[in-house]
């Protein structure tokens, strides 16, 4: 199937489309998502909730826009941004001695460690969007 008989077949709710979008995209979104989470458990969830999300937002899907191999990196890096905030232990460094010196609340440390971070995540987002078609390449 080319690429559009796939959106055509997807968009219809045909099962023959979902296969085909996911034997020829999941090895490319697997290899993406495992090189940002490392376990191959949550690797293969997040690949999985990607072709999910894909197949009932193939409305919002503009071929004029990209392609859908770009479409669906760009749903999975966006779930696993999601999925590394929500999971993302607090770490702070021992050797930072000022933390030591004064009694920090916890008010304290989340303000620190928020501070800007939606802007900047705004910003990658952003940038995203201006990247070039790489993962439809080979990988």
């Amino acid at each position: 199937m080319t690429e559009a008989e796939i959106v055509e077949a997807l968009r219809e709710g045909r099962h023959e489309g979902q296969m085909a979008a996911v034997s020829r995209y999941a090895d490319r979104i697997f290899a993406m998502v495992v090189r940002l989470v490392p376990d191959v458990m949550d690797a293969q969830e997040l690949t999985q909730d990607t072709f999910l999300r894909a197949f009932n937002r193939i409305g919002s899907y503009d071929a004029q826009k990209a392609s859908l191999a770009t479409w669906l990196c760009r749903i999975a890096y966006r779930l696993t941004l999601d999925f590394l905030k929500r999971r993302r232990p607090l770490m702070v460094s021992i050797e930072d001695s000022q933390g030591w010196q004064k009694d920090v609340t916890d008010e304290d440390l989340e303000a620190e460690l928020s501070t800007g971070r939606e802007e900047r995540i705004a910003k990658l987002e952003e940038l995203l969007d201006e990247l070039p078609d790489v993962c439809s390449m080979s990988i």
